[in-house]
């Protein structure tokens, strides 16, 4: 199978602008996702997995909480920073206290089945559009992104129902979201593509480095990252709301087409890595 080759989607004029539009990057990504199709194959499996995970977990007594759907009084943004889809069903911690041994191993075996598989997607999916090698190294610090990514996001949940804080909270999380939008690409391709490492951030790779990147390559593309966030959670939210099949069909269809688009912006506003992930290509083919 072929690597994904990147394409630049900048013009001068959009860099001067702050870089490609949310629609350019968007139209980039998917056409790349339609070139080469095992770039969704990671994500359509993952989506089979995750839709018998919500199954199971439907079925044993542990309570579940699950998203709000199509038809509830407000619309819904299902965005959790790395290419992923949306369960119809989640955990409440509390709902661990005092459970029964076998229950407890079964529910957190599933929780951490469903994590590690969009992880492992992820890894694939992102590596294979940026054009380098997987390692196992990238998977490691992809995998404590994730993990990290979810207790920064439950944190913000011990904010629901309190007034002008949940406003608040909010707002910070939509500032999180456009900082580290380009940091699960970050973290899976670290130093390569890299021409030196002219901004003494040394591996690129590790999560407070990518985190870090990525916060500086959003500055002045708030705009653009804010649609392309809006964008993936909406059609998230959308898709996962469908009954039984939402978790495959977001996952399946949304995440693939998330993950080429950190891809692409990374690509794109960052111009070391550009030419040197073009360049790879090229010796590829």
């Amino acid at each position: 199978m072929s690597e994904s080759a990147p394409t630049d989607v900048r013009n001068p004029d959009r860099d001067r602008a702050g870089g490609p539009s949310a629609t350019a990057i968007l139209a980039e990504s998917v056409r790349r996702v339609v070139r080469d199709p095992a770039l969704a194959l990671p994500f359509a499996i993952v989506g089979v997995v995750l839709a018998l995970v919500d199954r199971l977990r439907l079925r044993d007594p542990v309570p579940t909480t699950s998203p709000d759907r199509v038809g509830d009084v407000s619309v819904g943004v299902s965005f959790p920073v790395y290419p992923s889809g949306v369960r119809s069903t989640g955990l409440d911690l509390a709902a661990l206290v005092d459970l029964r041994p076998w229950y407890l191993l079964r529910t957190v075996g599933l929780e951490a089945l469903a994590v590690f598989a969009v992880a492992f997607a992820g890894w694939l999916t992102i590596s294979r559009a940026a054009g380098v090698t997987p390692s196992r190294e990238r998977l490691v610090s992809y995998l404590w992104f994730v993990v990290a990514v979810r207790i920064l996001l439950g944190a913000f949940g011990l904010f629901d129902d309190l007034a002008w804080v949940t406003l608040l909270a909010l707002v910070a999380l939509a500032v999180a979201f456009v900082r580290l939008f380009a940091a699960p690409a970050l973290v899976v391709v670290g130093g390569d593509g890299r021409e030196g490492d002219e901004a003494g951030e040394g591996d690129t790779g590790s999560v407070y480095a990518a985190a870090s990147r990525s916060s500086r390559l959003a500055h002045g593309r708030g705009a653009t990252v804010f649609g392309l966030v809006v964008a993936f959670g909406v059609a998230a939210w959308l898709l996962g709301s469908v009954p039984a099949v939402g978790a495959l069909a977001s996952t399946a269809l949304v995440a693939p087409v998330h993950a080429v688009a950190v891809v692409t912006f990374v690509e794109s506003v960052d111009p070391d890595r550009n030419r040197a992930a073009a360049s790879g290509a090229e010796r590829r083919h």
